[in-house]
């Protein structure tokens, strides 16, 4: 009984991970490797440089948060980031920022406001505030409606 219960949990929760993905979607994801994908969106790693080009810039810094083996990453990844539209969005808006949580150091500037659920795609202020947070995946249009919107509330601030 106990096994049968943690199999429903389990499919319950997995399904509901992936349950916004069309099956193109989630064929791409388990027969694509990562690493042959092509990086569209112009990811940074040093928070320095980071800061110092959205200061210099008045962007605000995108943060994507994964985890490895997390559905929900993986579809950002290799789905809704690899969309041109959507990575050019990215990179002429947001100055962005992509770790994986579980195999390298996030520095505690955005560390801080990571609150181990993964995703989580953080916007923050070039001073280093919190402006904006998305938790979970999303479809490719509704992630890029959300990232209009949070241009368009930062710069009518």
């Amino acid at each position: 009984m106990k096994k049968l219960l943690f199999f429903i949990f389990f499919v319950s929760i997995y399904g509901a991970n992936i349950g916004f993905m069309n099956h193109a979607d989630m064929h791409t994801i388990l027969t694509t490797n990562p690493k042959e994908l092509p990086h569209k969106v112009k990811w940074l790693k040093n928070a320095k440089h980071i800061f110092r080009l959205a200061k210099k810039n008045n962007k605000l810094i995108m943060v994507d948060i994964s985890k490895t083996g997390c559905p929900p990453c993986q579809y950002l990844y290799d789905i809704v980031y690899q969309d041109s539209q959507i990575a050019a969005f990215i990179n002429d808006n947001f100055i962005p920022a992509f770790y994986m949580v579980d195999k390298e150091k996030v520095p505690f500037a955005f560390a801080k406001y990571f609150n181990e659920v993964a995703p989580s795609i953080l916007f923050i202020t070039p001073d280093g505030k919190i402006f904006y947070k998305i938790i979970g995946a999303r479809d490719k249009n509704t992630f890029f409606k959300l990232l209009k919107q949070v241009i368009k509330k930062y710069n009518n601030r």
